[in-house]
């Protein structure tokens, strides 16, 4: 019994299969040895691999630390409030802040 799908491009879900269709379109999943159809990857493709593998942010200069301060409340919400009008992270408005006072000290 073939089933139409609602969407021609997609297939018939499994659960709505008879046995003798469940049974074809499962069939290349019953093969031993899957490896004998693979291939080495081209170096574009490892160099793919390779980015879609690193976990995480792109690193900056020597990389971030996370720590915790402590901040008063209403402080804090004027924090978040001017770095939403900068469109930036709490993060990068307070490290820019510390960085703009550093160098006024230093200098």
């Amino acid at each position: 019994m073939n089933r139409k799908a609602l969407n021609s491009r997609l297939p018939i879900p499994y659960n709505k299969m008879s046995a003798t269709d469940l049974e074809r379109a499962t069939e290349k999943f019953d093969a031993e040895f899957v490896a004998d159809h693979s291939r080495a990857l081209t170096p574009q493709e490892k160099k793919r691999h390779q980015l879609a593998r690193r976990p995480g942010r792109p690193r900056i200069g020597q990389g971030a630390e996370k720590i915790r301060i402590s901040m008063e409340r209403d402080l804090l919400k004027k924090v978040d409030a001017h770095a939403a009008r900068r469109k930036q992270s709490r993060s990068q408005l307070i490290a820019e802040a510390v960085a703009s006072m550093m160098r006024k000290k230093a200098g």
